[in-house]
């Protein structure tokens, strides 16, 4: 049982309701105002459902049901190690490439697709190894430079609804070897 203690005209219980209101408020405000950095587009869910998209800055959201998803605007370099696949001729080719990624589409790239950067490398590599099992190790050294803007080309061919803008660039100094 509460027992009131007077504190200076009002009671300890009156006391505490007004600070756990304040406590509650303060938390409530702080669960409304979002703030989306620089370079970031966040998508909002509420209850699971998409609502909108968040530029950066600060914005208010519905407290306690929203979700956030932040997602990157600015180009992101996807780790790819040295790739290899064997030419039409039967040669092991190893070819280095690097890929650069832009989310053109902020909404697709967080709800449509688990993890959009794994989605790309993995469609990278296997168009890069159809691109080389195609020719001959010879063809591959020739079109040596070549060979990232096929990968691009193939990539927004089998990628139109794709949320990305992806590019490949080729390291100049070991781009195609044979092993």
């Amino acid at each position: 049982m509460i027992v009131p203690v007077q504190l200076g005209g009002e009671t300890a219980v009156g006391a505490l309701i007004i600070v756990a209101s304040l406590i509650l408020l303060m938390i409530t405000v702080n669960s409304m105002m979002e703030v989306v950095g620089p370079g970031e587009q966040g998508v909002l869910t509420v209850f699971g459902r998409y609502r909108r998209l968040l530029n950066p800055g600060i914005n208010f959201v519905p407290p306690f049901i929203s979700k956030i998803y932040s997602v990157s605007k600015g180009m992101q370099e996807v780790e790819l190690t040295d790739q290899t696949a064997i030419t039409r001729d039967d040669v092991v080719a190893t070819v280095d490439i690097e890929l650069f990624v832009q989310v053109m589409d902020a909404k697709k790239a967080a709800l449509d697709v688990d993890d959009y950067e794994q989605k790309l490398s993995t469609s990278t590599v296997t168009t890069l190894r159809k691109i080389l099992e195609s020719m001959d190790i010879e063809d591959a050294k020739e079109k040596d430079a070549e060979l990232g803007s096929r990968i691009e080309k193939q990539l927004r061919e089998s990628a139109a609804d794709d949320p990305t803008k992806s590019g490949v660039v080729e390291r100049e100094d070991k781009a195609v070897t044979a092993s």
